[in-house]
């Protein structure tokens, strides 16, 4: 990199088990590249941050590692990336950008270099605006899927079709209910609500976002538990341990990324309630045999991932959990209700 006038990070920023920012990939890249970057270089931080940490911890880590300091020998930025899995190339080339410059016409470098590579939109402001927009983007997305999943909750409750309760919702002008699930997985979403709140005041209490982020990991559990009471309602298993396939191991259809994948929590909270189970995902090295195998003589079936390859799919278990509609439960033996 000794050579580039351009440096950008792209590294892993996941959270600890307290919910704060685990930056040890962060830290080692931003030394590495101070120890090598030549003068006057532009070194963008991609990776997503808690707001104020480019301006703080990676700046000083730059200096230390260079002995240059910021706006004389070197400049800093942040633009967050934007894609996803089997859509990479197409968001980097089409997703709009924001570009956080320590100054403005770092930011209008920026913005010249990201022009070079797609077609987005590209706006310009400042380091922590930046960070901060990526941030909210995620937490916003995580709310609106924690309120997906509680109405499904209230609608199973209720004994309601809440995909039909969402489309009539839907129908209502500037009202766009997400779709619930059966949990959120991925890099991003999980862990960047929690980069938000960890860059806040300790007098700042943060109560919607962190809510949502426990509606959502307790999805799973959720699913469990129908699974669970739908198996015992149909007295095949008394006596043996309940024997419950789990179609889907990604955290989103059509990919094997299994990041923090909600089917590993489900899984673990089946098995803690006394069930064995199987695993299936047409994506996912090791789970891909044969999905009938997985599904012969099951007690149960719980489709977690909308993977195409189950869509057309005969499910002929006793009791069949679909985690996007936990309403939607074939319950073919000891009533006649589906």
């Amino acid at each position: 990199i000794q050579d580039a006038a351009i440096i950008t990070i792209n590294v892993d920023t996941p959270v600890g088990t307290d919910n704060r920012p685990a930056y040890e990939s962060l830290m080692a890249a931003t030394e590495s590249v101070g120890r090598h970057m030549r003068n006057g270089c532009l070194v963008i931080v991609e990776s997503t941050v808690a707001p104020g940490t480019t301006a703080t911890l990676v700046t000083r880590q730059l200096e230390a590692a260079s002995g240059r300091q910021e706006g004389d020998g070197f400049f800093v930025g942040v633009s967050p990336e934007r894609i996803m899995p089997g859509r990479a190339l197409a968001n980097l080339r089409e997703v709009s950008r924001v570009c956080g410059g320590s100054c403005p016409h770092v930011a209008s470098t920026m913005a010249e270099f990201y022009r070079s590579i797609g077609t987005g939109d590209l706006d310009t402001t400042d380091l922590t605006t930046a960070e901060t927009v990526k941030v909210v983007e995620n937490a916003y997305r995580d709310v609106q899927i924690a309120f997906a999943n509680e109405i499904a909750l209230v609608c199973l409750d209720l004994g309601l079709d809440v995909w039909k309760v969402r489309d009539l919702v839907n129908k209502v002008p500037f009202r766009d209910m997400h779709e619930p699930g059966g949990g959120v997985g991925g890099h991003c979403i999980p862990k960047d609500p929690w980069l938000l709140v960890s860059s806040l005041s300790s007098e700042f209490k943060s109560r919607l976002i962190t809510a949502a982020r426990e509606t959502n990991d307790n999805m799973p559990s959720e699913v469990a538990r129908v699974t669970l009471e739908r198996v015992v309602e149909t007295g095949m298993a008394d006596g043996r341990s309940p024997v419950v396939a789990v179609l889907g191991y990604s955290y989103r259809p059509e990919t094997g990324d299994t990041r923090n994948s909600p089917s590993r929590w489900l899984i673990a909270e089946l098995e803690s309630l006394g069930m064995t189970t199987r695993v299936h995902d047409p994506f996912v090295s090791g789970m891909d045999a044969s999905v009938q195998e997985c599904l012969s003589g099951v007690d149960a079936a719980v489709v977690m991932v909308e993977h195409s390859a189950y869509r057309d799919l005969r499910l002929d278990a006793p009791v069949v959990v679909r985690a996007r509609n936990l309403a939607d439960v074939n319950r073919r033996i000891g009533t006649d209700q589906c």
